[in-house]
């Protein structure tokens, strides 16, 4: 759960340039609009609506989510971009390589 409130946290902050949802209004895109939560009620109520979304996700059509629930779509869209932005930047501190790095597992 501390992970998830780190990046619903980070989330609002994410650059521009990071931001790939496909179906953004804004100009440049940007999920500054969206708050973090401030009361553990809200993270509650983010978390769950995110696990809505995925199942959602698993039984719609991808246009119909767009159409009828953009907001959570977004939302969720954005919680996952943050949290891959976040670890690929916390896993550089920590040594990590990235994909491509050199190494070879088949010589």
């Amino acid at each position: 759960m501390g992970y998830s409130q780190c990046n619903l946290g980070c989330l609002p902050r994410t650059p521009c340039a990071e931001v790939t949802f496909p179906y953004s209004f804004g100009k440049p895109p940007s999920y500054g609009d969206i708050p973090a939560p401030a009361t553990a009620a809200e993270l509650l109520h983010r978390i769950e609506e995110i696990e809505a979304t995925v199942w959602r996700l698993m039984s719609t059509e991808w246009q119909e989510l767009v159409d009828h629930h953009y907001g959570p779509l977004r939302r969720t869209y954005g919680f996952f971009e943050a949290n891959t932005l976040l670890a690929s930047r916390e896993a550089g501190r920590f040594g990590v390589k990235k994909p491509g790095s050199g190494l070879t597992a088949f010589s």
